[in-house]
């Protein structure tokens, strides 16, 4: 099941050049052109007012927080792109997608974001993170120290009313 994950994953975004080694998980790179944010369906697109957070951002957005968000592509052990996942001051998460439950760690390394899970991504998967209105745009950078590139999710705290569609519409 792992294998078939990553081969899912490697496919989806298949892996650009970093500037420099990873580092416990981390890619340190270069901000990219706009124009590397944005793909033709739109879902990809990450809005000209989005900012990239920085580690700060990341912690005031994520410590304590519920995100009810989606992803761009399904998995096989469940039917639904929505997800919800808290992320606990502890370092600890619980991240829900259909009638599957995961737990795991997150952490914040720079002005990454990385997440660990106890069944089906045991190594760490991080992303840089953009904000425009409601909306937080998960663009994935590296996953078990392999460097990939492409917007998977996009989330809103659940204590808010998601603006994402009208972002990017």
């Amino acid at each position: 099941m792992k294998k078939y994950l990553a081969l899912i994953l490697a496919a989806c975004f298949w892996p650009f050049a970093a500037h420099t080694t990873p580092q416990n998980g981390v890619l340190e790179n270069d901000v990219p052109s706009r124009d590397s944010l944005t793909d033709d369906t739109g879902w990809n697109v990450i809005p000209e007012t989005a900012l990239r957070l920085n580690e700060a951002q990341l912690r005031t957005a994520f410590t304590g927080v519920t995100h009810n968000g989606q992803y761009r592509f399904l998995r096989e052990a469940v039917s639904t792109f929505a997800f919800t996942e808290t992320t606990r001051a502890d370092g600890t998460l619980t991240h829900r997608q259909g009638r599957e439950t995961l737990s795991g760690i997150w952490e914040v390394t720079g002005d990454q974001i990385c997440y660990t899970y106890d069944k089906i991504w045991t190594y760490p998967v991080c992303f840089n993170i953009y904000k425009s209105g409601t909306c937080y745009y998960h663009r994935q950078r590296s996953a078990n120290g392999f460097p990939r590139d492409g917007v998977t999710a996009r989330s809103t705290p659940s204590t808010q009313e998601p603006d994402c569609d009208a972002l990017t519409s």
